[in-house]
Parts: C-alpha cells; sequence; structure tokens
C-alpha cells in the first residue's frame, strides 16, 4: 500500500475557474503558505511558498462561489508530478489535485480575507512577473 496525500493551509492567491468545451468545470488555485523562524543572528525571517492546485469535478463547481482570493484555507489531496518543457529545458511540476474522494476542501474561518489584508502578498523590491517568465 501506498500514500499521496499533501496537506496544506493558507490563503488562495489566485483562482481561475473556467468551463471546458464538453461542460466540465475546472479551478486552478494558488495558495501561499508561510513559515516564520528566528535565525542565529535573531533576525526574523519569513518566506511564502506558493502551492498549485487544480480543482475538477463538482468541488470546481462549489469552490467559486464560496471562495475568494485571500480567503483562508485547509486543503488535502494528492500531487501529480507532471512535466513540461519549455526552450528544451524540462521542468517537474507539482500540482494538488482535489476532486476525487480523499480530497478536503475547507473555507476556515469566514472564508473572507481579514482586514488589512492584500489579496496579494507584498514582495518587497520585486519585479512584476510576466508570463512569459514562469516556466510552465
Amino acid at each position: 500500500m501506498s500514500l499521496n496525500s499533501h496537506i496544506i493551509e493558507g490563503r488562495i492567491g489566485t483562482m481561475d475557474a473556467r468551463v471546458t468545451p464538453n461542460g466540465n468545470h475546472v479551478v486552478n488555485l494558488t495558495v501561499a503558505t508561510n513559515d516564520r523562524w528566528t535565525d542565529a543572528s535573531g533576525n526574523k525571517v519569513e518566506r511564502t511558498d506558493w502551492h498549485r492546485v487544480s480543482v475538477f469535478g463538482k468541488l470546481a463547481d462549489v469552490v467559486p462561489r464560496i471562495a475568494q482570493v485571500g480567503s483562508h484555507v485547509f486543503i488535502q489531496g494528492p500531487v501529480r508530478v507532471r512535466n513540461t518543457e519549455r526552450d528544451g529545458v524540462t521542468y517537474r511540476n507539482h500540482d494538488i489535485i482535489l476532486g476525487g474522494p480523499r480530497s478536503v476542501f475547507q473555507l476556515l474561518g469566514n472564508g473572507k480575507p481579514r482586514a488589512g489584508d492584500a489579496s496579494e502578498p507584498e514582495t518587497p523590491n520585486a519585479a512584476p512577473i510576466e508570463p512569459d517568465d514562469i516556466p510552465f
């Protein structure tokens, strides 16, 4: 027996809901998780990791109606690895897949961003990301 189940708790950064030509609902999300610690010099350090989540089936019909960018969510589901190639370089992409029997999507709190939260986390001194700069 094997197990492929990933759990994240964070805030939705982007959400793209669409319907495929054959009528299936699909939602692609990014979810930010934060890690905070104090380094050896006593400086507070924070790192944000972004996770891609793909939602299918009936859950994909519900998610856009109950969640929004900034919503605090708990997600559990298997990770699928897919390879993509760009400019002769192969990239491995890891996506959490929701829609199967072991999938969990749960809003934490009231599902709305906290007062004062930006819809997108601030990244100091960062240049804007252009779609062509993303390797997948």
